[in-house]
């Protein structure tokens, strides 16, 4: 649903792996296998069966390859936070305080932090970008991979802005509330985080935004100065405020359709099951072109008490809606 966190999500997403690849591979699944797996053996039962190009099928293995590329994304994710986290320990300024997945609203507008790592000279966002892709800001502040693609929604030095904006805000409205006076200064590092070993190409035609590799931002931070020197007091001040934010709060806002995903797999799945492997030479001489009326007509056939169960199995999915009727 919609009211999901990131991480919520995410964990939904390994939850629907792991019945999917149960209910593909049977006695033959084991723990950790991956969805690539299941559609592999859902793929190589297509053709034994002489189902290759058979609609139902095709659309329960682009279901797998659907949830395959959430589950990809939101892990690369997670994985180059995860390294940028470690990078951080190795951070040797000695004020220095890390805050990881904050997150930020003032009612109309949110965001959450990857990271913000509070110093003596000044408050640092971490914005963490995976990448294995050269990569190009464009002048208007746009994220490029590979010369041509862009993941973002908005242009990376728009989002920025309004990260900086919204946490100083935050802090301000909060140190006003303990009636503290101080200036905010919030300032920002895009972070690449790259495999190892594999030499990334950034061109920065924006020159608005500071980055760095993940490999480097410890030393970045370490020789950090800003435009104020905080006190003790006025950075355990900053801290706490800072530390009082929630996290892992924002909701995550994706676009597929798990009920159609999850009604498209449990009719292919129970198609696989039902087909027997004798009749397979009679279907192979019909008709290539099934028409969506005999398509219609063919899963009328397919026993529903079988599709109810396999849709009940998949009801367990984390990201299941109502069962289809």
């Amino acid at each position: 649903t919609n009211e999901m966190t990131f991480y919520e999500y995410s964990e939904g997403l390994k939850g629907f792996q792991d019945i999917a690849v149960k209910m593909v591979m049977k006695d033959d699944s084991e723990d950790g296998m991956r969805l690539d797996e299941a559609i592999f053996r859902m793929e190589s039962l297509a053709r034994k069966k002489g189902l290759s190009q058979d609609t139902i099928i095709r659309k329960g293995i682009n279901a797998l390859r659907t949830v395959n590329r959430e589950l990809s994304i939101s892990m690369s994710g997670i994985r180059g936070e995860r390294l940028v986290a470690r990078t951080l320990e190795f951070i040797s300024r000695p004020e220095a305080k890390v805050y990881r997945n904050v997150y930020v609203t003032n009612g109309i507008d949110e965001t959450e932090l990857d990271a913000v790592v509070v110093t003596n000279e000044g408050i640092i966002i971490l914005e963490v970008k995976k990448t294995k892709d050269d990569l190009t800001i464009t002048e208007d502040g746009r994220l490029i991979h590979s010369g041509d693609e862009c993941y973002e929604k908005k242009p990376l030095g728009e989002k920025m802005e309004l990260k900086r904006r919204l946490l100083k805000e935050a802090i301000e409205e909060s140190l006003a509330d303990d009636a503290i006076n101080m200036p905010v200064v919030v300032d920002s590092y895009i972070v690449f985080s790259t495999p190892k070993e594999l030499r990334i190409h950034v061109t920065d035609n924006y020159h608005q935004e500071k980055w760095c590799f993940r490999t480097g931002i410890n030393q970045r931070i370490d020789n950090y100065h800003g435009n104020v020197m905080y006190s003790d007091l006025q950075l355990e001040q900053i801290a706490n405020k800072i530390s009082e934010m929630e996290a892992n709060k924002k909701r995550f806002q994706f676009s597929v359709d798990f009920d159609t995903v999850r009604r498209d797999f449990a009719n292919a799945i129970t198609a696989l099951e039902l087909i027997d492997d004798n009749a397979q030479e009679e279907r192979q001489t019909s008709t290539k072109h099934i028409t969506d009326e005999k398509e219609h007509q063919r899963v009328n056939v397919i026993s529903r008490e079988k599709i109810k169960k396999n849709l009940q199995k998949v009801a367990q999915f984390q990201l299941a809606g109502s069962i289809a009727r």
